[in-house]
């Protein structure tokens, strides 16, 4: 049987993002005019997923039901605690009957490769398929670590290992497709030293029981220069600011420029301005600029790499660089706020 159940985890608090995400869950960030949530279900939609369960914190609820359309056939699915992965796919348990997929809610998988790793599972049917990405560079902290045999199985995995325990040059991603079995194993899941049980030990403990988990690699060939290396995994996977900032003009670059109306300012693409904004004339934007709603930008002001939040307010003769301003921030005239690339800053209100 085709796959049609996704459930997306979307109720961490996303402390690494702080302040961005003090009001905001991480899987609302706009990102170039639409939340990373919604990109998710948007391309596992096209790639034939049709139930979605996401998970939650129930004080977030409404937000999520603002930005996804009626049209999707959403469930949402209360996680009281943020204590981990493992436990938030098992609130999901209720609601699965067969094979289902499991994805980060920061994770914005391309389409052709959902699409990918969905088909491999039907195809070949084993107890779980798991996305994965081959690393041009050493060593990767902080990811899931795998090791593959001649066929593409997974015959190891570890949770973030340090350099010397490394298996591989091949790497887990926070998307995944399991046979409803799999709460026999997070049910079992020990308690890591992170306080959390790690959803990368359950799929240890079904290989050691000889379960076939297939790996699909991501089809991308990433730069073997470790900053730039660094820059293109954080489009895909949302961590930090600086991630944030990444994707965001990941998916501008795309776009060109995008504006509601006719400006007359100097704009170099790629750039998006938002409804509602005043942008003096003789005003300079771009490239790589997100400009939100209802933002007033005086003239001879000169933003380049930025993204500039709803409600702000940019003086005369200000330069903004590498700078993320938060919504509702007044700019004073002759402000210069500059970072140096590939560090961003960001600018509370």
């Amino acid at each position: 049987m085709p796959i049609t159940t996704a459930v997306i985890l979307a109720a961490g608090l996303g402390t690494r993002l702080r302040p961005l995400t003090w009001n905001t869950p991480k899987p609302l960030l706009d990102v170039a005019g639409k939340p990373p949530v919604l990109r998710i279900i948007e391309n596992m939609h096209r790639a034939g997923l049709t139930n979605f369960l996401i998970v939650i914190k129930p004080e977030f609820e409404k937000m999520f039901r603002d930005v996804i359309p009626a049209s999707f056939n959403v469930t949402f699915v209360h996680q009281i605690t943020a204590s981990g992965m493992t436990d938030a796919i098992l609130s999901t348990r209720p609601y699965i009957k067969g094979d289902f997929v499991v994805c980060a809610g920061d994770m914005i998988v391309p389409e052709d490769h959902v699409a990918d790793v969905v088909r491999v599972h039907e195809k070949q049917k084993p107890f779980g398929t798991l996305s994965l990405f081959k690393a041009s560079i050493d060593y990767v902290k902080g990811m899931g670590n795998v090791k593959l045999d001649a066929t593409g199985t997974v015959i190891k995995i570890i949770e973030k290992p340090p350099k010397e325990q490394l298996l591989s040059n091949m790497y887990s991603l926070p998307f995944y497709v399991f046979k409803a079995e799999i709460f026999n194993y997070l049910d079992k899941c020990p308690v890591s030293s992170r306080g959390e049980r790690e959803l990368q030990d359950a799929i240890q403990m079904a290989i050691t029981d000889k379960q076939i988990v297939k790996g699909v690699v991501l089809n991308r060939v990433f730069s073997r220069d470790e900053q730039e290396f660094w820059r293109e995994l954080s489009s895909l996977n949302i961590t930090n600011g600086k991630d944030y900032f990444n994707t965001c003009m990941d998916v501008l670059a795309g776009m060109g420029v995008r504006v509601p109306f006719d400006l007359m300012c100097t704009l170099i693409e790629p750039v998006m301005v938002k409804e509602n904004c005043t942008i003096s004339d003789n005003a300079l934007l771009g490239p790589n600029v997100i400009i939100g709603k209802n933002v007033s930008i005086d003239s001879l002001a000169e933003i380049s790499h930025a993204i500039i939040q709803d409600d702000c307010k940019i003086g005369k003769r200000c330069v903004i660089d590498h700078v993320i301003i938060m919504a509702g921030a007044n700019i004073k005239d002759g402000t210069e706020i500059k970072c140096k690339a590939p560090e961003i800053l960001i600018i509370e209100k």
